[in-house]
């Protein structure tokens, strides 16, 4: 049976969360597996290759693929890349859902914070089909870079550290 070789992945990073992209990744490559749209000897993409596509570091993918790989997903293969690996018959739900905890764990305090109780957030999950997951993850050059913070403006520092701002003449009036 030949392998297919997967050139993109239908995932998409969520920059302003406060989940580890690696997890986001893992977590999304896990449910493409689950849901069938990835089959047991699919090559996944180079791990340069789908950095580039995401705008994310070699390493954050290359994190990613280790952690499927130690929960059993992923067979990696030293100079040929990495392989979806045939699902154990007994698979228990609690072991598919291992790569989302951090997910669920911030989803469910994002809830609470909203006044949200975990029954309503249950059923407000329940009425949304999320059926096949499409690529949504916008080409490299049409997302907007991510910036460095901006310093706090010179009110905002401390008295001493404002007299500084104002001897160098960098206090904005």
């Amino acid at each position: 049976m030949p392998l297919s070789h997967i050139q993109s992945l239908p995932v998409r990073i969520d920059f302003d969360a406060n989940t580890p992209f690696a997890v986001q990744l893992a977590g999304q490559i896990n449910c493409i597996i689950a849901k069938g749209q990835l089959r047991e000897g699919d090559l996944l993409p180079q791990i340069r290759k789908l950095a580039q596509q995401l705008d994310l570091n070699p390493n954050t993918v290359a994190r990613a693929y280790e952690e499927l790989s130690a929960a059993g997903v992923l067979i990696k293969r030293q100079g040929s890349g990495c392989y979806v690996k045939a699902p154990p018959p007994d698979r228990q739900p609690a072991d598919r859902l291992r790569p989302l905890a951090a997910s669920i764990e911030e989803l469910v305090t994002n809830a609470r914070s909203l006044g949200v109780s975990i029954p309503e957030l249950i059923a407000e999950l329940a009425r949304h089909d999320l059926g096949e997951i499409k690529p949504v993850a916008a080409p490299v050059a049409a997302r907007p870079k991510r910036m460095a913070p901006k310093p706090p403006t010179p009110a905002a520092q401390p008295p001493a550290i404002a007299s500084l701002w104002q001897a160098t003449g960098d206090l904005v009036d």
